[in-house]
């Protein structure tokens, strides 16, 4: 099924284009990453965008429904179904997640659109839309070197966020540097990545510490450190 729609950037098509998500106007900047995603035959992609009203950059997540004649007839109402709850309760999540200090993205609105356009990816299909904050700093990917104190200070946060996160019933699935900002002026870590992330009781989990495994899994022994 991969063969027919390949990953690689194909949505920058939308670059300068004005998409309405729940009343507010974005003005599409720059594609960030685009993937294929055949469980839900469906395009992902991450956007750079800013608000007509005030300028303010933000994120756009858009979901694009691909041509289903890949798979099953009798397949796709479930597919869409799946499709749909992926879809809501990455928005739920990140609602329940958002924090004052920004350590997670804040929803600013999410819509099930329809590509209505006909250049769009397959006309007539859903285009699942969310609009959210963009987080201060950078990857933690992409800097080339750390201190011990700041390793310390985005650990000691990061356990922070997860706590936060279980406490509202959320466990972070699938742990990745690369959802790991880090703004070194102000030692201020956030996560992003909220696709996935399972809801659970959170008197079933341990609370989350520096020490917990779910903290340990983002493998941040093995950032760069060193004198800078």
């Amino acid at each position: 099924m991969e063969s027919h729609f390949p990953n690689g950037c194909i949505l920058s098509r939308y670059e300068r284009k004005i998409l309405c998500v729940q009343n507010h106007e974005y003005l599409i900047e720059r594609v960030l990453s685009e993937k294929y995603v055949p469980e839900f035959v469906q395009r992902v992609a991450v956007f750079e965008a800013k608000k007509t009203d005030n300028q303010e950059k933000v994120i756009l997540k858009l979901r694009f429904e691909m041509d289903p004649r890949p798979i099953l007839e009798s397949d796709r109402p479930t597919i869409l179904e799946m499709a749909e709850d992926w879809f809501k309760e990455e928005v739920h999540c990140l609602e329940s997640c958002q924090t004052e200090n920004h350590a997670t993205p804040i929803l600013y609105g999410k819509d099930e659109l329809i590509q209505a356009d006909p250049s769009d990816l397959y006309p007539g299909g859903y285009l699942h839309a969310i609009a959210m904050s963009k987080v201060p700093g950078s990857p933690v990917t992409t800097f080339s070197k750390f201190s011990k104190k700041e390793i310390n200070t985005i650990r000691q946060q990061l356990a922070g966020i997860l706590e936060h996160m279980r406490q509202r019933g959320w466990y972070y699935d699938f742990p990745s540097k690369d959802h790991l900002f880090f703004e070194r002026g102000s030692m201020h870590t956030s996560l992003v990545g909220f696709s996935g992330i399972t809801p659970d009781d959170p008197d079933e989990i341990e609370p989350i510490t520096e020490n917990s495994f779910a903290v340990r899994a983002f493998g941040l022994a093995g950032l760069p450190c060193g004198r800078r």
